[in-house]
């Protein structure tokens, strides 16, 4: 249960840290809708208080109009057909960020793809003995 997990730490943390913060906001990302956790009602009045914002990455839109971070997000759950495109074409302006910066963004979008298709059988694999 996400939900009661969120709110129990995050109620102890700031009350450990109560004198660094005195606003604080939380983000959930789901896949879609349809994993969000169903039982939501006894928590109602700490997700629609302002400070708890849910996001959908299947409701987000057009890889190619997102943020980078945003899009590596959206990318982990594109279909198999359609994210090589996308991930190349996530690539080309990766090359414009600062050398640092793009080296990570080279390494996020190879472990998705990695973790994407690896159980794909590959066509150069060692035969076994």
């Amino acid at each position: 249960m996400l939900y009661e997990r969120l709110i129990a730490e995050s109620s102890l943390y700031f009350y450990r840290n109560r004198e660094k913060f005195s606003h604080w906001q939380a983000v959930v990302i789901y896949p879609s809708q349809s994993i969000e956790q169903s039982d939501v009602h006894p928590h109602r009045s700490f997700l629609n208080g302002g400070q708890v914002h849910v996001v959908y990455l299947n409701k987000i839109g057009n890889i190619r109009t997102l943020p980078i971070w945003v899009a590596l997000m959206v990318l982990t759950r594109l279909s198999e057909k359609v994210a090589p495109q996308e991930a190349k074409y996530l690539l080309e302006p990766s090359q414009q960020e600062p050398e640092a910066l793009s080296g990570a963004i080279m390494e996020m979008i190879t472990s998705i793809m990695v973790y994407k298709f690896e159980h794909v059988p590959s066509r150069f694999a060692m035969p076994s003995f």
